[in-house]
């Protein structure tokens, strides 16, 4: 977690934590709604490139360790668990179950994957 990049009055760094996306803390400004805003659109801004390189990690048949735990960690946070690993004849299998996860609404269609 990142430092308040703000002063103390004695002039000395202020060491609580900055607000998450924002360079200050609550107490020197990290409260505001416009600073609240950019922090937002900072952490927004990072999304894409995260997606992109978990997507080329998953590719990466160089570190297959690295790919299956990236495969894994977007799989857990659309809503899927692993329940069961099997290993035969050097392959990996993996069953995955999807688990419903309350807030989405079915009758939508929706399946909590942005398009």
């Amino acid at each position: 977690m990142t430092l308040c990049a703000a002063h103390r009055s004695n002039g000395e760094p202020c060491h609580a934590h900055a607000i998450h996306g924002g360079r200050v803390c609550n107490v020197h400004g990290g409260r505001a709604p416009q600073v609240k805003l950019a922090a937002e659109e900072r952490i927004r801004a990072l999304v894409q490139p995260s997606l992109d390189r978990i997507q080329r990690t998953i590719g990466d048949d160089a570190n297959p360790q690295l790919a299956l735990a990236a495969a894994r960690d977007i799989l857990d946070r659309a809503g899927y668990k692993a329940t069961e690993k099997v290993q035969s004849e050097g392959r990996t299998v993996i069953e995955i179950e999807y688990i419903d996860r309350p807030g989405l609404n079915a009758a939508s269609g929706s399946n909590g994957v942005a398009h």
